[in-house]
């Protein structure tokens, strides 16, 4: 299987051309680092506190966002060389949520910043310390068109959070990001191919799975300075999500060649609005939620499955994994086990560039070879599923997003068998969305679909004890396939 997998993972590499993954070089990048630290703020009214910060003005200033350090009693800063620095708060921007921060002794050369705001389009890298990582990494990040005043891309619970708890601006300029400010990289530089900050993070939604991200203008760093706000204390909005806890452990996952990371447990209600196709989505769940020989699995019970979100560090794409999985790395990919019948592996692969989405059925079938080897049986368009209109509408699914180039593709597939019980039939559920270089490949398992229709026949039988909970599991597993591509910024 590993072989195959190699296989699969070369075939990409060498069919397609590569996606540029960074926006400085490297040697201006190692330059740069030297002068960005990790913000540890102790003592706070939620805990402890870390995030990023950078030296900017003076060798002894850092510029980091307020609410990370407001209302802390201890406050420091590491450099990438592990030495740390008492600080303290000096100046702060209620309406901007900045804070400048003084050391006693000079850490490192202050970094330059741009008074001129990116255009639309604009590639940018971050550099921060994410998860409370000990050494820094970079983010992609792009201008992202739309409304630059901030009370224009939030929605408007999120925006009463930030009035009523908070002294930001709302309707501030900021620079709206196409991209996922990952938790960590609040106060951290944004720059351009230059090596100039032209915006320091500030946040994103954290029950939407970071959907929509914002930074504020380096510009604002000259009104920091001249600022004469007294009040160094500012509230946090449970809306703002890119700083961590100070003794965050974060699950990292290798799936492929990509590095998830564990974000949080959402909803299906919270998360269904990230979906690439919403019409799709309300049709299949009032299909499953229609009386199934008796079984009734409502709407508001749909609402209220619980998924484990794991987003691509490099990218802003989600994965919804149901929370009663155990995921584990096999192989190359991940492998995670809902149930005795129920099952979903999914893997990411980098420098893929597809165009649109009709590249991606032969992509997906060389993903699927990679692993339905250990099934030794023969996958063919679901049948069943066409007659029931059950799942995708019967119908493969195939588009792309006009509004971003979203590449979107899923299928069932089926592998039958005249006695379940000797050898099961199976039902496979496919589903391969492409964006910026990344494609998220899933398949998700029902080992015995033959089982499951024979058990809603005939639920006091012996053999089928658990039978409502797999298939609750398994209407929740295809349902999470549909909700896990890249959200819409």
């Amino acid at each position: 299987m590993l072989s195959k997998i190699a296989f699969f993972v070369l075939f990409i590499c060498s069919s397609l051309s590569s996606f540029g993954a960074t926006v400085l070089d490297n040697s201006i990048r190692n330059q740069l680092v030297k002068s960005i630290v990790q913000v540890q703020a102790i003592g706070c009214s939620d805990g402890s506190r870390t995030a990023t910060g950078f030296v900017w003005g003076a060798k002894n200033q850092i510029v980091t966002a307020l609410h990370v350090v407001a209302g802390c009693s201890v406050i420091r800063v590491i450099d990438e060389k592990d030495k740390t620095y008492a600080v303290s708060i000096t100046k702060s921007l209620l309406k901007s949520d900045l804070a400048l921060l003084k050391a006693n002794t000079a850490i490192s050369a202050p970094l330059k910043s741009s008074l001129l705001a990116p255009a639309t389009g604009t590639s940018l890298e971050a550099v921060g310390y994410i998860y409370s990582a000990p050494t820094p990494t970079n983010k992609l990040l792009v201008v992202a068109h739309g409304s630059a005043k901030l009370s224009d891309m939030l929605p408007n619970n999120v925006l009463v959070d930030i009035s009523q708890k908070t002294s930001i601006d709302t309707k501030q300029s900021i620079i709206r990001l196409n991209g996922h400010l990952l938790p960590g990289l609040s106060g951290a530089p944004i720059f351009g191919s230059k090596g100039n900050i032209v915006a320091i993070g500030m946040g994103g939604l954290k029950k939407g799975a970071a959907a929509v991200s914002y930074a504020i203008p380096a510009i604002k760093l000259e009104n920091l300075i001249a600022s004469t706000d007294s009040s160094t204390s500012a509230g946090i909005s449970g809306s703002l999500f890119s700083h961590t806890p100070l003794t965050a452990t974060n699950v990292s996952l290798e799936c492929g060649d990509v590095e998830f990371v564990y974000i949080g447990t959402r909803t299906f209600k919270e998360l269904k609005k990230n979906a690439d196709y919403q019409n799709n989505l309300s049709q299949i769940v009032n299909t499953l939620s229609q009386p199934f020989f008796g079984y009734h699995i409502k709407k508001s019970m749909i609402d209220k499955f619980e998924y484990d979100v794991y987003m691509p560090v490099e990218k802003g794409a989600i994965i919804a994994v149901p929370k009663s999985a155990s995921i584990e790395e096999r192989d190359g990919y991940c492998w995670a086990k809902i149930d005795t019948q129920t099952r979903l592996m999914f893997a990411g692969l980098n420098d893929v560039q597809i165009n649109n989405s009709h590249h991606l059925p032969s992509l997906n079938s060389d993903f699927t070879n990679a692993f339905d080897g250990f099934q030794n049986d023969i996958w063919h368009d679901d049948d069943e599923t066409r007659r029931n209109d059950f799942y995708f509408d019967g119908q493969p699914l195939l588009f792309t997003r006009a509004v971003d180039n979203l590449a979107v593709y899923r299928q069932t597939m089926a592998a039958n068998s005249n006695n379940f019980l000797q050898k099961p039939a199976q039902k496979m559920y496919k589903s391969a969305v492409a964006k910026e270089g990344i494609m998220i490949a899933m398949l998700g398992f029902n080992l015995n679909r033959g089982m499951t229709y024979w058990c809603a026949k005939n639920k006091n039988a012996p053999q089928c004890s658990g039978f409502i909970e797999i298939l609750k599991n398994n209407t929740a597993m295809s349902l999470g396939m549909n909700i896990s591509t890249f959200p819409v910024n």
